[in-house]
């Protein structure tokens, strides 16, 4: 009895125990004159049966139909064997995403842990030493394992791992976030384990990919729905950008030579259908407007919690205006002017209030979802007012001119906006004051923008997105049904 196996690159396929091969082109040679035959590619009669090992530069002559019938994978970094079938690589990966989706609900509890005992910081740190590790073990298994001699797998994994410290860096002032890269970096791993014992082709990238996406977007919508959390975009394109980096390492940096030949239909037609589901996803996104959560709060009761949870989405107005600069809203002119009209005498008691209190439990109180105008109100007060201060405080300079201008132009949105607001507050500037600002900006000639319900997507059509989402959808749809109308057995040339 001969143990046979085929080793692709690192990632050895173990066979099971079975019979020698009588015959054949190896012992025909073997006749002719000790010549060694190479050795190929082939299924055996048994299920599941590899021929003897073969080298990296042997190629099947055909395109691989042994898919699936793979039983173990051993993974042998010089000498340490792990086997794991075909059903304990999806069980580790369904394992990875259990543990991001239960990390939900304790994630505040584990940071503040964390952050009282060691400091934000260690988030980072942790995430830093994770990345220095995954390249020491890659380095390792190409210099040894593989003994790969190609200087493109070198530079493709020290740029990714590069890349990953940057992102860590970027991250710094919220270092919480970086965890992302290690939870969507070991399920891009175990994606792409799992897949690989079905999928021979270059597909397996993006299909790992694309359900590290779903699953990132799942991550996200759990995190809405419970309660103290939230819905943030940002972090969706964290756990996208998570995903896509480790397959392109592995793509590039590894390279596999499990993953070679032409691109079957069956497997295009996958990563269709999982680029489909992401576009529902993202289009499920965009709908979650303030508005659309608010009718669904009041439709169903046990929901009644999202009012006063942060809005998942929002499609904000952006007005230029030449006295002013540019400013920002959730609610349109007529909205501002109408509400400062109805509300003022209301919101006042409030207001004072909370003149003197913590903004964030304001925020907390009166959630931006369901008190637009009172947030805003609120927000371009305390603007002004800090502005000002700066201006005050500030040495002569570049500085100091752009702080008067700022407290000018939030001034002028008050007064143009809320004033009845504004002067039922008593928080009008007095006449001198106004005058004093109005004529130091005035010598300033700068484009004030203020940050006041700002954020990244504001420029955004609703329309536009909308129409983007539908024509992407519907293409991948046809692509869908037009791959599906050849025969399983298609292979689409690469």
């Amino acid at each position: 009895m001969e143990k046979y196996s085929f080793a692709i690159r690192g990632y050895y396929i173990l066979d099971a125990m079975g019979r020698k091969a009588r015959g054949g082109a190896a012992e025909k040679a073997k006749a002719r004159g000790g010549a060694r035959a190479q050795p190929r590619l082939r299924t055996n009669r048994g299920r599941g049966r590899l021929s003897k090992e073969a080298p990296d530069s042997v190629k099947p002559d055909r395109p691989a139909t042994d898919e699936g019938r793979v039983k173990t994978l051993e993974v042998g970094p010089r000498g340490l064997t792990v086997r794991v079938g075909r059903t304990a690589a999806w069980v580790a990966a369904g394992v990875c995403v259990l543990a991001i989706f239960l990390f939900v609900p304790t994630a505040r509890a584990i940071q503040f842990f964390v952050a009282r005992r060691w400091g934000r910081a260690m988030f980072g740190t942790a995430v830093v030493f994770a990345v220095l590790a995954a390249l020491g073990l890659t380095l390792t298994y190409l210099l040894f394992d593989r003994k790969s001699r190609r200087v493109s797998n070198y530079l493709w994994t020290a740029a990714t791992a590069g890349l990953y410290l940057y992102l860590t860096y970027a991250l710094r002032g919220n270092p919480e976030e970086s965890v992302h890269f290690i939870e969507y970096g070991v399920l891009g791993v175990a994606l792409y384990f799992a897949l690989s014992f079905s999928t021979r082709d270059g597909t397996i990238y993006p299909a790992a990919w694309l359900i590290g996406c779903l699953v990132g977007f799942f991550d996200e919508f759990l995190q809405w729905l419970t309660p103290l959390r939230y819905f943030d975009v940002r972090d969706v394109g964290i756990n996208v950008l998570a995903s896509l980096l480790v397959q392109v390492g592995i793509w590039k940096g590894v390279a596999p030579a499990l993953v070679r030949g032409p691109v079957r239909l069956r497997t295009a037609r996958r990563a269709a259908a999982l680029l489909a589901a992401n576009l529902v996803c993202l289009g499920l996104v965009i709908s979650a407007t303030p508005r659309r959560v608010a009718r669904l709060a009041r439709a169903v009761p046990g929901l009644s919690y999202l009012r006063t949870q942060e809005p998942v989405f929002e499609f904000k107005y952006r007005y230029r205006d030449p006295e002013i600069g540019v400013f920002h809203s959730r609610m349109t002119k007529r909205e501002m002017v109408r509400t400062d009209r109805a509300k003022a005498r209301e919101y006042v008691p409030i207001l004072k209030t909370w003149q003197n209190r913590d903004y964030i439990r304001f925020l907390e109180v009166y959630p931006r979802l369901l008190y637009p105008f009172l947030q805003e109100f609120k927000a371009h007060v305390l603007r002004r007012d800090k502005m000002l201060d700066r201006a005050r405080t500030e040495s002569a300079g570049l500085e100091k001119d752009r702080a008067f201008v700022a407290a000018r132009s939030e001034n002028r949105i008050l007064e143009t906006y809320f004033p009845e607001t504004l002067a039922a507050t008593g928080w009008a500037w007095d006449e001198a004051t106004r005058r004093r600002v109005e004529a130091r900006a005035a010598k300033v000639d700068f484009a004030y923008v203020s940050t006041v319900a700002f954020t990244q997507h504001n420029y955004l059509n609703e329309n536009l997105v909308w129409a983007l989402l539908i024509a992407g959808f519907l293409a991948v749809a046809a692509l869908w049904i037009v791959l599906g109308k050849n025969s399983g057995d298609t292979i689409l040339n690469s």
